[in-house]
Parts: structure tokens; sequence; C-alpha cells
């Protein structure tokens, strides 16, 4: 596994679960009452185990062994070289995951789901369960334990059309947001690079970009943005700047608001990589189950397609 996918699990958090709109019965399932917050915090922790185990698989691939792992801070540190990672390894309930590897054996990552506590008989009884309460279990890449199925037909009732129109509207891309998804994508092929082969030389467009980066790094370096305009680009490790801009929706760059965030501008800008300057309209208030379903289909597809 590439950099930018761990990348992409610090950016994972865990949804959160307080601020979901109450919608009078179809906030509780006849199964038990369990509420929609109960449901969300089943799938986004479901989202958090998976891409917690494909940490594991990806240490496994790269060194042909697991680390001895016993914390979620060990684990972090195995990984990044920080704790920077420690409080995402959290469940939906903000219980630190159990996580365990051994150099001659494999690994675990379990949940304790809404109870807050860990159940370690339970464990070694596969099965599908049927309460948020209920531990989640996953083994060398296999969830053996959970309520998973539960969850995701418990949603589906739950949410029922606006689950399915949420769905719809993630598949719609608009051309921020693709900037915004290549531009990350770059930074974090451009930081593996930096990490494994030194500062960046000078670059001053993103076809120079695509030579140091591709394809090890990145399978293919965006050379336009969303709109279809070429990138401004210009890294400068003498001078120290480090700057990649889209002219945004009207195709035009207006470099005075680069660097000054009261100017009104619909330029999109990457320094030092990471996003300063963004045109896009704020989304509107987002369901809270919604999103922790998508995280969860999100997260289970990298682990199988690892």
């Amino acid at each position: 596994m590439h950099f930018n996918v761990c990348v992409a699990l610090v950016a994972l958090l865990c949804v959160p679960l307080t601020g979901c709109a109450k919608n009078g019965r179809g906030d509780e399932l006849a199964q038990g009452g369990s509420s929609r917050e109960e449901i969300a915090g089943v799938l986004s922790t479901l989202a958090v185990v998976y891409d917690t185990a494909l940490i594991f698989e990806s240490l496994k691939a790269e060194h042909g062994a697991l680390p001895r792992v016993a914390t979620p801070a060990e684990l972090s540190r195995v990984r990044f070289g920080s704790d920077a990672l420690t409080d995402e390894l959290k469940d939906g309930w903000s219980t630190p995951l159990h996580v365990e590897s051994d150099p001659s054996g494999g690994y675990v990552v379990a949940a304790a789901g809404a109870d807050r506590r860990f159940d370690r008989r339970s464990w070694s009884t596969p099965g599908a369960t049927r309460s948020a309460a209920d531990d989640i279990v996953l083994r060398d890449g296999k969830l053996v334990r959970s309520p998973a199925d539960w969850a995701v037909a418990a949603a589906e009732e739950l949410a029922g059309g606006t689950l399915r129109d949420h769905m719809q509207a993630m598949r719609t891309v608009s051309p921020q947001q693709k900037t915004i998804s290549d531009l990350r994508s770059i930074a974090s092929a451009a930081l593996t690079y930096e990490v494994t082969k030194g500062s960046l030389p000078a670059v001053k467009s993103m076809s120079d970009l695509a030579q140091l980066l591709e394809p090890d790094l990145i399978a293919s370096v965006p050379r336009t943005d969303g709109w279809g305009r070429r990138y401004n680009v210009e890294i400068e490790p003498s001078s120290r700047l480090n700057r990649i801009v889209s002219p945004g929706p009207d195709g035009v760059l207006d470099p005075p608001s680069w660097s000054d965030p009261s100017k009104a501008s619909d330029d999109i800008v990457m320094q030092d990589f990471d996003i300063t300057r963004n045109s896009e309209v704020p989304a509107s208030p987002k369901d809270a189950l919604s999103e922790a379903y998508v995280d969860y289909i999100a997260a289970r597809g990298r682990l199988e397609q690892r």
C-alpha cells in the first residue's frame, strides 16, 4: 500500500454521532429500538476496523512479516513513526480499538461497540450478531464476528430514499471536487517522494512532476484541473516555494489572492501540500447515517482490493 492510502485513513474520521437529526418513528427500528446514532456508530466503527486492518496488511506486504504490536499507539509508531494516528484508532463511541499482531502469527483488530466493553470470551465464536453493543472482531483481513449485516439492513431501512439519494450524489463529482481530489493525490505522492528520496527538485509543470512521481508513487499525475485547464506549478526548493494552483471556474489566475485569504477569488491553491484556498461552495448539512454507510462501503472495498 502506498502512503496515499494511509493518508486517506487520517482523513477518515469517525462520523460525529451526536448531531444526527431526529425524525420521530424513523429514528428507531423495531429491532430492539436501535437508533440512527447506534447504526451509524456500527458502520463508522466497521470503516475504522477495516482501515486499521489495511495498515497491518501494508506492513506485512512491505516487510514480509508483521511487527509485534499490542496497542493503537504502538501501531501508529510502527507505521508512521509517531503517535499521530492513535486518536483515529477508536470506534464510533470513542473507545480505543484493540489491536495485536505477532511476527510468527497474524493480527487482530477488535472494537468494543456501544456498551464500551470488550467481551473477549465471545471472540472465539464467529458469527453475525444483531446489536450495536456486540464486539466487532477482524482477524487476518477477514471479519469474523460483527453486526455488519444487521447494521447495513437497518441503515437501508432507516434511511430509505435518503440513503439512495446520498449514494447517487457521491457518484457525482463536481469540477471542484475532482480538482481538490487530484491535488491531494499529488500531495500524497510528492510527500512520499520527499520521505524516500529527498526534497523535490525545481518543477515548472505537471509534466515535469509526472517524470518524478509516475508510475511508482502515483499511476498518473493529472495534467489539468476539473475544468480541463492547466495548473500553475511552482516548486523551487532554493526559494522554499511549493505551490500548485487551479484557476478555478473562471479560468483566470489571480496571484494576489493566493496569500491573502480576505481577497475574493475562485482559484484553488495547494501550498506546501495543503489546500489553502478552495472555491467550492460549502456542502449542505450531511446525514450522519448516510455518511457512515458510505465510509463503511469505501473502507471494505479498500481492504478487499488490497
